[in-house]
């Protein structure tokens, strides 16, 4: 797995998850679950959680009201690249549609979250690192 870059789109869903309860303020910011170990730069991560953490304190943000509403505009599937062309090779090498359905099928609910789909919001294989694309492509 690619561990230096997690997309903006996932990390949007990821911040989605985190708990801004009492606990987690006790805890400090290094505890933003496996989200802050996705990013570059960890301490500027910790200052960015900091901050976030007192706007929702701020906001009296209830954590289950938050996760509701965030989670109506921040998709967990977003198409990649490197699943498009993992769903390609395998129709094209081997006359084995079932990827491209599957990912058409997880693809057309992105904000739905079955666990037997998990795969698809993980981040890009080390393999898919330097796939690039342009808008002409």
């Amino acid at each position: 797995m690619n561990q230096a870059f997690r997309p903006p789109t996932q990390t949007l869903h990821g911040v989605t998850a985190l708990d801004w309860s009492p606990r987690f303020e006790t805890a400090g910011p290094d505890c933003a679950h496996a989200l802050r170990d996705h990013r570059i730069n960890s301490a500027r991560f910790d200052a960015w959680a900091t901050r976030y953490r007192e706007r929702m304190r701020a906001e009296h943000s209830v954590d289950a009201q938050r996760r509701v509403s965030m989670s109506a505009v921040n998709p967990k599937y977003v198409p990649r690249h490197y699943l498009a062309e993992a769903a390609i090779r395998k129709a094209a090498d081997q006359r084995d549609y079932s990827e491209i359905t599957r990912l058409h099928e997880v693809l057309r609910r992105p904000f739905d979250e079955p666990p037997q789909h998990e795969a698809y919001a993980a981040p890009a294989a080390d393999w898919a690192a330097g796939i690039e694309v342009s808008c002409s492509s």
